[in-house]
């Protein structure tokens, strides 16, 4: 078995950098000949909880219910099995069910060591993919100090080639009003602000 680990792929490091996300676990995939990956699914499904590998119908896991991992494969339900993947349980539509950040990398980390103790011979490539989630606290800690360092809509700044100001509402929260209009305004998230440390001030004519 060849285990590789990706943080290239689906993970923003700049975003990281600027401490606006976290690098988190994502899912594993497996490819090999499907009787080795039948092999090799059989046995995790007997030693995790993985939603949708046997139907709940006929006595699987339950949507909700805190498993560990969510099963894919080609075609489904079909079921080609020479490709498919386990994501971690992190960010499903029930939310009481999901797993911390921290409990998927222990979860990853234990998927790591039991098929390296159990099916290192095996012809199978498995990748451990990662990706970036957005810490959305730091970002709108960060939108309010860019708000208060631009006077709180005082100070003019350039934007998209237009000159204005950096407003908020409680209606609208951030906007971009350009100097001389009167009803149009572009509304903005809070990483849009957060990136306003690139617009070049300007004085007001």
């Amino acid at each position: 078995m060849t285990i590789t680990t990706d943080k290239e792929t689906y993970c923003d490091m700049d975003e990281v950098a600027q401490g606006f996300a976290h690098v988190v676990p994502l899912k594993v995939c497996f490819s090999a000949r499907p009787e080795v990956n039948t092999r090799i699914m059989e046995a995790i499904a007997k030693e995790f909880k993985v939603y949708q590998y046997v139907h709940e119908e006929d006595g699987g896991v339950p949507y909700k219910s805190a498993y560990d991992f969510f099963f894919w494969c080609n075609a489904m339900p079909d079921r080609k099995m020479n490709y498919f993947t386990l994501t971690v349980h992190h960010d499903s539509y029930h939310a009481d069910y999901n797993r911390t950040a921290e409990e998927c990398e222990r979860d990853f980390q234990r998927l790591r060591e039991w098929l390296e103790a159990n099916f290192a011979s095996e012809e199978c490539e498995v990748c451990f993919e990662w990706h970036t989630e957005a810490d959305n606290n730091a970002i709108q800690e960060t939108a309010k100090r860019i708000y208060a360092e631009l006077g709180h809509g005082s100070i003019w700044v350039e934007y998209r080639g237009g000159v204005g100001r950096l407003l908020y509402s409680d209606m609208h929260g951030y906007y971009f009003k350009k100097k001389g209009a009167k009803k149009y305004v572009l509304r903005l998230n809070n990483r849009a602000v957060c990136r306003i440390r690139k617009w070049e001030k300007v004085q007001a004519a």
